[in-house]
């Protein structure tokens, strides 16, 4: 805190950003950044980085390898060789600078759409908020923004269903379902027969709705997307 006065913020990013310095992870000082609108990372020495990895802009990728291109860190180093089911060998191949691209093959989702859940739900963020909104809801200028998760749908749907802007409905999927207001003007442009619903808002639980079916090979949890059903609440 010292030297920073009771500018708590200030403190704290720049004893954040030290953990980055000369790792590739650099960052630009407080002072920096609020005088910008932004600055694409790394930030090395102030200056940012237009295109990562590519050597004549990044000087973490200059400084790893001899090419145009250094895919630098400390990932996959070594990987064994294989097919698309698996290793099929034991001895491991060094990969200095290289992207590591692994193909898999394809696998439909655990869940679909059918004749009962006939829509696809999306979850995810709105630029305003994060995660669950516990500091950015309490912020007044972003609350006063978005104060509450909406559920975005093409304009067609919203007609076919019977919803109009701003209506009340179920969100419904096999596990549970929550209450969203319909809206089909705003930035959030959806395709025919996919709403999304961000999961920002306790108010807007949409978290109930959502599919914990697990990748096998990620073991990632599937989240983001599943099959609901709409009506009016």
């Amino acid at each position: 805190m010292k030297g920073y006065g009771f500018f708590i913020q200030k403190s704290i990013w720049e004893e954040y950003r030290q953990f980055g310095m000369g790792h590739g992870h650099d960052l630009a000082d407080f002072d920096t950044y609020h005088k910008v609108r932004g600055l694409k990372w790394p930030v090395v020495d102030g200056k940012e980085t237009q295109w990562r990895f590519n050597a004549k802009y990044d000087p973490y990728a200059a400084k790893a390898g001899n090419g145009d291109f250094a895919f630098y860190g400390d990932f996959a180093k070594a990987l064994k060789k294989g097919n698309l089911v698996k290793p099929t060998t034991e001895e491991t191949y060094p990969l200095p600078n290289k992207a590591k691209i692994f193909f898999r093959p394809y696998m439909d989702p655990c869940e679909m759409p059918d004749i009962e859940y006939d829509s696809w739900l999306c979850t995810g963020r709105v630029l305003e908020h994060w995660h669950s909104g516990t500091m950015t809801m309490r912020v007044p200028e972003l609350y006063r923004a978005v104060p509450e998760a909406l559920c975005y749908m093409h304009p067609e749907d919203a007609k076919v269903k019977g919803f109009k802007q701003g209506d009340l409905i179920w969100i419904e999927s096999r596990r549970g379902s929550c209450k969203a207001r319909v809206e089909t003007r705003g930035r959030n442009k959806t395709p025919r027969g996919l709403v999304y619903v961000p999961w920002f808002d306790e108010k807007v639980f949409i978290n109930k709705v959502c599919l914990d079916a697990t990748c096998p090979i990620s073991k990632q949890t599937d989240y983001k997307k599943c099959a609901v059903k709409l009506y009016k609440a």
